[in-house]
């Protein structure tokens, strides 16, 4: 029994729901059950770690009752299994479950609620299907808005653009998307593919176009243009953009000649109306695929966040809240720089003992001129912070990590952009964030390394040895 035990077709789990999962009608004997695990509790409960769901997500030996029911059936599920689909019921996922096959029997055997997999009281659907695999589709957290009836226009063509597309198509929101370019948006139009992104396909329902003024009827105007180029862009487009209407920005950066965030070069260009950033640790590649992710909207306007939160939160994104706008959009664009420098570090082959402490010292100096300039420290340790810094210099995608290491393997500066299709926003951020904190007295030595490397043409190998060379002192954040 034990052998054809093991014979049990393997259960996968999936993180991302399928294209065409979440409308599907459910197959003839399916089976349903009902309770959300959220109901009656506040917004804040839901964002804070749940000590039972920690414990409970943490063990790998299935509930007593659980336990009982599989014995009964002769059979048990892998254990890990059983821990991975707890640990997503833990911060509230729908999950559909496939009906297990014995390669001795033949006879169907499904792990679901009767067998105590799943406590009903925890899970929101458990339905059972023959398509072979465990689907864990997130439910939105009761404390998340639902977003109201949004006509959201996408400004830009980037990567970022694409994949919010894909969010706000399965929210079943309204969306435009507009580039800057003419011959871009007919081409994207014609094709629904986009170089920048191979693989994705843009959804059905999402228009495209180059003309400025299907702004007019957007309730919501999401900036995805690099930050050199917002400025002109939206000087351009503002215009039709009707008064009072939200623009949130999504761009990493500081403007070059003005030492300007993002949010503040809209608010110039757009006049005066709730502006926000929507910031986090968002390989787009990863978000094409459906893979979950974490973000943070951040606004002054506490109103305006909770409806970007409603907005962008979908099956395999989560959003919090931020008042510290300036932090945010400072983590998003200092990270940059430092990938660039995680590159270097792996394009020289330094090993993972160099690229980790030079993450450390990064977070160190983007925490220090990021309190200089009026952002709390404690956002640059949370998920816009340390956990876009991670993800952008560990993602190989990651095109700020992907030059630097260009450069440590000895390419110009001027042939590793070009081999780039996307704006690599971390090379102007870098000579920003260098004069930013020369004007402040700060020092900032990844940085400046960066800055040096790829403006003054220091060789990577002696930009490594100024920086071990530095006097050791005791380890400080501020």
């Amino acid at each position: 029994m034990a052998a054809n035990t093991a014979k049990l077709a393997r259960l996968s789990l999936e993180a991302r729901p399928s294209r065409n999962s979440s409308n599907a009608p459910l197959a003839k004997g399916t089976t349903s059950t009902s309770a959300p695990r959220s109901a009656g509790m506040s917004a804040t409960e839901l964002s804070m770690p749940n000590s039972r769901d920690t414990h409970e997500a943490s063990s790998s030996m299935p509930p007593r009752s659980a336990t009982k029911s599989w014995r009964s059936r002769r059979s048990a599920p892998p254990a890990s299994s059983a821990r991975e689909v707890r640990a997503m019921l833990s911060v509230g996922v729908e999950v559909r479950v496939d009906i297990v096959q014995s390669a001795s029997s033949k006879r169907s055997r499904a792990y679901g609620p009767s067998s105590g997999l799943f406590d009903a009281a925890r899970s929101k659907t458990v339905a059972m299907r023959t398509c072979g695999l465990i689907r864990a589709m997130p439910r939105y957290p009761a404390g998340v808005q639902q977003a109201t009836r949004e006509h959201v226009a996408l400004v830009g063509d980037g990567q970022m653009a694409l994949v919010l597309s894909d969010i706000l198509a399965v929210r079943g929101i309204t969306t435009t998307l507009i580039s800057p370019f003419a011959a871009v948006s007919e081409k994207l139009a014609a094709a629904r593919t986009s170089p920048r992104l191979p693989g994705f396909t843009l959804p059905a329902q999402l228009r495209v176009t180059s003309d400025a003024s299907m702004l007019a009827d957007a309730t919501l105007v999401v900036c995805a243009i690099p930050t050199q180029y917002i400025g002109a862009t939206f000087a351009a487009m503002a215009p039709w953009i009707a008064p009072g209407v939200p623009v949130v920005s999504i761009a990493k950066g500081i403007e070059v000649d003005s030492f300007r965030l993002p949010c503040d070069i809209l608010a110039e260009a757009c006049g005066a109306r709730p502006i926000a950033a929507l910031s986090g640790p968002t390989i787009a590649a990863e978000l094409a695929r459906r893979l979950p992710a974490v973000l943070v909207a951040a606004s002054h306007d506490a109103q305006l966040c909770a409806r970007v939160q409603a907005v962008f939160t979908s099956p395999w994104t989560k959003v919090y809240q931020s008042n510290d706008l300036i932090g945010v959009e400072l983590a998003g664009a200092c990270k940059n720089v430092i990938a660039i420098a995680a590159g270097v570090a792996d394009g020289m082959g330094l090993g993972t003992n160099a690229k980790s402490a030079l993450l450390a010292r990064g977070l160190a100096e983007i925490a220090r001129i990021g309190v200089a300039l009026g952002g709390k420290v404690e956002t640059f340790f949370g998920v816009a912070g340390a956990g876009d810094l991670a993800t952008t210099c560990f993602a190989p995608e990651g095109r700020n990590r992907s030059f630097g290491e260009r450069l440590g393997r000895g390419e110009k500066v001027h042939d590793a952009l070009s081999r780039t299709i996307s704006v690599v926003e971390g090379v102007p951020t870098a000579r920003a964030l260098v004069s930013l904190a020369r004007r402040h007295g700060i020092e900032l030595p990844i940085c400046e390394a960066v800055d040096a490397i790829v403006f003054n043409g220091l060789d990577p190998h002696e930009a490594l040895f100024q920086l071990m060379r530095r006097a050791s002192t005791t380890e400080r954040i501020g």
